[in-house]
């Protein structure tokens, strides 16, 4: 029997957390809805460096019927734990959980009845995120825009397109597009989902806020100084490539520059706020913004002000910025 589901944890030194964690993954009450065989849970142990991979065999085996751990020969990060985890799936569905995050034991069950139930076969399904640390639920698919994706759903969505993590995915979907996320980068899912979004026929969500993203600890400055750089401009460049190797990009390309405009102008944004620091040497202060400019020119072919869905989302001071610095 192949199973309905597959629920693909990458791992990185979560000795701590993974006890906890995959507590609700292993009692998840899909099992007792489905059967024994209707879900597998795949632990991808990305090269950890502490007791993680220790902690992985023994749980699995404790539940053979229901973890299944792979070990990766080298660090990939967890876009390419993810691919791994793609590539051994054989559910009818995908979902995904980050190790230090947590699920609530009906989580897969709710998410596959919404994808499956009345006869459906949504492409993708998406659920609220609950945040421990501030109390408060987001659900970033709008439900008046699910159903049968038409070009203006699709437009939307690129706006904001949610986490990976919230969202169940058809295999046979993702396969025949063979989608997947990028390698040794964080930010590695946004265009990921954005392509997915564009290929999609169908989406539907539950309201119901059953994944918990959990407490983190804060990123240095040092993270904040190079994520324009390392990840904001790369997931808008990497984006493009993506979605204008769709037949009909021209239907949402408005939507998708939204998409891009939103992360260079992030990235002008903490461009700006070194720069008026002073916390950048002159040449490396020219060098990036002469990225982002390369990369505007690559990706965005129409005016912000003729882009509802740019003049949507960018604030004022993101308009300023465009202006300033991109000439936008």
């Amino acid at each position: 029997m192949e199973p309905l589901l597959s629920v693909i944890v990458p791992v990185y030194n979560a000795q701590d957390v993974l006890q906890e964690t995959l507590g609700n993954l292993i009692y998840q009450t899909a099992f007792e809805r489905y059967g024994e065989g209707c879900m597998e849970i795949l632990l991808i142990d990305d090269c950890s460096k502490d007791n993680t991979p220790q902690i992985l065999d023994d749980l699995a085996a404790q539940f053979p019927d229901r973890l299944f751990v792979m070990h990766l020969p080298e660090n990939l990060g967890p876009g390419g734990a993810r691919n791994a985890g793609m590539d051994a799936a054989r559910g009818h569905y995908v979902g995904f959980v980050d190790a230090d995050d947590m699920v609530d034991v009906t989580f897969f069950e709710t998410m596959y009845e919404t994808a499956t139930g009345q006869g459906l076969a949504y492409d993708y399904v998406d659920s609220p995120v609950y945040y421990e640390d501030t109390g408060e639920a987001l659900l970033m698919t709008p439900p008046e825009l699910t159903g049968i994706l038409d070009a203006s759903a699709k437009n939307s969505l690129l706006t904001n397109v949610g986490f990976l993590f919230t969202k169940l995915i058809r295999r046979e979907f993702l396969e025949t597009y063979h989608l997947r996320t990028r390698e040794h980068i964080t930010s590695e899912d946004e265009d990921f989902l954005a392509e997915i979004i564009c290929r999609a026929e169908s989406c539907g969500v539950t309201d119901v806020p059953l994944y918990v993203r959990r407490n983190r600890p804060r990123a240095s400055e040092e993270d904040n100084m190079m994520k324009p750089f390392s990840t904001l401009v790369s997931c808008a460049l990497s984006a493009y490539g993506r979605l204008t190797s769709i037949e009909d990009y021209d239907s949402f390309r408005h939507g998708a520059e939204a998409f891009y405009l939103i992360r260079l102008a992030q990235a002008l944004k903490l461009y700006e706020a070194y720069h008026v620091q002073g916390l950048m040497s002159q040449d490396f202060d020219a060098q990036i913004l002469s990225t982002v400019r390369r990369a505007c020119e690559t990706v965005v072919h129409g005016g912000v002000e003729d882009n509802p869905y740019a003049m949507a989302m960018l604030s004022d001071k993101d308009m300023r910025r465009l202006q300033k610095y991109l000439g936008l």
